[in-house]
């Protein structure tokens, strides 16, 4: 397996442990309606870091101005 898809299995796996560390007091404290938006939180936030490790991992050995335009490109697109 090449590092990319390791490293990506990586940040899934630890975000996850630390998800699960948090609905249950989110639960139990907050009730269904706010586990249901922690679990939306977590997922919209897992697509940002993933999208943003991929396109900075692919932008790297690029030209500078091709680097920040995938960059701030990347930016855009997540803001």
């Amino acid at each position: 397996m090449n590092s990319k898809g390791s490293s990506i299995k990586l940040i899934i796996f630890a975000t996850l442990a630390l998800f699960v560390i948090g609905i249950i007091p989110s639960y139990y404290f907050g009730g269904a309606s706010i586990a249901k938006a922690v679990l939306s939180g977590y997922i919209i936030s897992l697509f940002n870091i993933i999208f943003s490790y991929v396109s900075i991992s692919w932008s790297f050995g690029k030209s500078p101005k091709t680097f920040f335009k995938i960059i701030y490109a990347g930016m855009g697109i997540r803001f």
